[in-house]
């Protein structure tokens, strides 16, 4: 079995909400950096983590809309 086999399955909201979490536990200052975030986890947590953390910052597009009286033009 290969060492990526045995690590669990990634789930990017898992990930998400302990780095939300780690913020939220700073003395009111919801700073930390990346290392201190990380510190002391295995490789692949670490890309997981900051897949999350890219997820976390990356504003949402724009809602794409439709419109039902010209579906021409949307």
């Amino acid at each position: 079995m290969s060492s990526q086999d045995k690590n669990p399955p990634f789930d990017i909201g898992s990930y998400g909400e302990q780095i939300l979490d780690t913020l939220s536990s700073r003395d009111n200052t919801g700073i930390a950096s990346f290392s201190e975030i990380v510190s002391g986890r295995p490789k692949y947590e670490v890309a997981r983590t900051f897949s999350a953390l890219l997820q976390l910052v990356t504003p949402l597009p724009p809602p794409v809309s439709y419109n039902l009286a010209n579906p021409e033009h949307f």
